[in-house]
């Protein structure tokens, strides 16, 4: 017969680096945005650039965190 007074232990929810900071932006976009700031070419840095900047192996992992970001500048401008 299993014990049932104690509860299941609580999940800790998201993990860490997806829960927006006071800015807004998660880790991972704060680290998105930084590596558009210091790209240094002269020119827009392609997604594949940007993904390789902050550590993430293919580009369809940065497409989405690029596409939550570009609204957000847009309001900025």
């Amino acid at each position: 017969m299993a014990d049932h007074s104690t509860p299941p232990p609580r999940r800790p929810g998201r993990p860490r680096g997806t829960r927006p900071g006071d800015d807004g932006l998660t880790d991972r976009q704060r680290s998105i945005v930084t590596a558009i700031r210091t790209a240094t070419t002269g020119y827009p840095s392609s997604i594949r650039e940007i993904g390789t900047a902050v550590g993430l192996t293919r580009t369809s992992s940065a497409i989405p965190q690029y596409r939550r970001l570009y609204p957000l500048a847009q309001r900025s401008r």
